[in-house]
């Protein structure tokens, strides 16, 4: 509603909550932050307080990023909304200097859903076959897209966390397949409220979907960057390719005394695997999908990135009690989980 300027004025105001389906009982409390702002002087609000979705980060520019960073303290824990389909996820600044998700992407895709360059991480249209075959469209063709909305609907549709068999998920490494994990699975520090979401397996992704993709066949080239991921708009998919701002699994894991090498060093520092798995970084060892089965859970947590090593193979992150590989080779048609980074 309206707002009287008057100082010492009222301002009234209804609020709603978004209540998940394994939502608790009980009294939850919280705090409203007012940012008050005169329409003649006012600019951005620089601090965490002025987002409030996954996708306000796409709109800000450099400077604002920086300003934002600065704000944030490191290692705390912010929630923030995925507009898609409206799901909270945690994120924080971790000691990297990128902001993270710090619980596992949950997105559903659906055949009768389009995803846009709005809401999606979708960048490239056009170059390398990226067209009608990816299941891509474009609002401008004439400049490649660049001024213009991407938009992708995938040509399947997340399967059922009941319905998971051996037909409904072919082992395919160019076509998307993704898999709706058991609702409130809680595969490592299991806990009442599964440490406030972190601890969620959530969904499960082959490459080709993580990357927002109806055919990855073009991607055979090894430390090639996929362009595009199903983050939301204003985040990426890790990169773990050997190159400048690379190895960022290697590299996060390393500032947390996680492992010895912030390359692609194998092995724990002493005490690591506790850290990798509890606040923080609250990575899960949700285990993966292949032969239409789910494999591992609560034993290994593999995670994607968006770097190329063949036309079958991917790189990502895998870790278990004994050993971690922050940038091991993978087949990509393994359903993972996926974690996204701020750009």
């Amino acid at each position: 509603g309206t707002v009287d300027i008057t100082t010492g004025s009222k301002i009234t105001a209804q609020y709603a909550a978004y209540i998940s389906g394994t939502q608790r009982n009980g009294t939850y409390t919280g705090q409203v932050k007012y940012v008050m702002i005169n329409p003649s002087t006012a600019s951005a609000p620089e601090g965490i307080e002025s987002i409030v979705s996954m996708q306000d980060f796409a709109g800000l520019t450099p400077a604002e990023k920086a300003s934002l960073l600065d704000t944030m303290i490191e290692d705390q824990q912010y929630q923030l909304r995925d507009i898609r389909d409206n799901k909270l996820y945690w994120v924080a600044k971790l000691k990297d200097g990128n902001i993270w998700m710090t619980e596992n992407l949950d997105l559903d895709l659906s055949t009768n859903q389009t995803l846009t360059s709005m809401n999606t991480d979708l960048n490239l249209y056009g170059s390398m076959g990226y067209d009608g075959n990816n299941g891509y469209t474009c609002s401008n063709n004439s400049d490649n897209c660049k001024n213009g909305t991407i938009s992708w609907i995938p040509e399947r549709s997340t399967i059922a966390s009941d319905n998971l068999n051996s037909t409904t998920w072919i082992n395919d490494f160019n076509n998307p397949y993704s898999w709706q994990g058991t609702e409130g699975e809680c595969p490592n520090n299991p806990s009442p409220d599964c440490n406030d979401g972190h601890s969620y397996a959530n969904n499960y992704y082959n490459w080709t979907a993580a990357i927002a993709s109806n055919d990855s066949s073009l991607y055979t080239t090894n430390n090639t960057i996929a362009a595009n991921s199903i983050c939301p708009a204003g985040w990426r998919l890790p990169n773990t390719a050997s190159m400048t701002g690379g190895y960022e699994f290697s590299k996060l894991l390393y500032k947390y005394d996680v492992t010895n090498n912030n390359t692609n060093g194998a092995g724990y520092a002493g005490g690591g695997f506790s850290r990798i798995i509890n606040n923080p970084l609250w990575f899960v060892r949700s285990g993966y999908v292949i032969g239409g089965m789910l494999r591992e859970l609560s034993n290994f947590g593999y995670y994607w990135s968006s770097a190329v090593n063949s036309s079958s193979v991917a790189y990502g992150l895998y870790f278990a009690s004994g050993n971690v590989y922050p940038a091991h080779n993978f087949l990509r048609d393994f359903g993972f989980s996926v974690r996204c980074v701020a750009k």
